[in-house]
């Protein structure tokens, strides 16, 4: 292994869920909250979604739609009428980093965004818990991992 490089482990969940639908994802780099809020608003009022989860990274922001699946016909047409990042809305699989890549976490759950009245569904929290459960272990366990996975 080459001693220059720095071997990082990082996590990261897929739209798809085990019944074909999707979560909605979108990953904004270089936005600001105030913009990736605006637009994350509209797409969840367009399109009759449910609550999300606004998540600071390091180089931006991430919507998580937890409590809506939909049809990928859907998902896609919600993600060209986002503004989210262009790579992430045209790349095959969309799949958003929930832990690791970095030596300090830098995930942080700015909120979560929903209607007034609007209820917080069991199965959302469900997934979204689940993420963050693994997330933290992943985070926490990271030596380890780099370990296990170098030897």
């Amino acid at each position: 292994m080459d001693s220059d490089k720095k071997t990082a482990i990082a996590l990261g969940i897929n739209s798809i869920l085990e019944n074909g639908q999707h979560l909605v994802m979108l990953d904004y780099d270089g936005k600001t909250v105030d913009e990736v809020m605006q637009d994350a608003s509209r797409l969840k009022m367009v399109y009759g979604l449910g609550p999300f989860e606004l998540v600071k990274s390091l180089r931006g922001y991430h919507a998580i739609f937890w409590w809506t699946p939909v049809k990928k016909e859907l998902y896609d047409e919600i993600l060209s009428k986002s503004k989210c990042d262009i790579a992430f809305s045209t790349a095959p699989k969309k799949t958003i980093r929930i832990a690791g890549k970095y030596d300090t976490p830098d995930l942080l759950t700015v909120a979560i965004v929903r209607s007034p009245g609007e209820e917080i569904g069991q199965e959302g929290m469900d997934r979204l818990n689940f993420a963050h459960n693994i997330a933290d272990s992943v985070q926490i366990n990271k030596d380890k991992l780099l370990k296990s996975k170098l030897m």
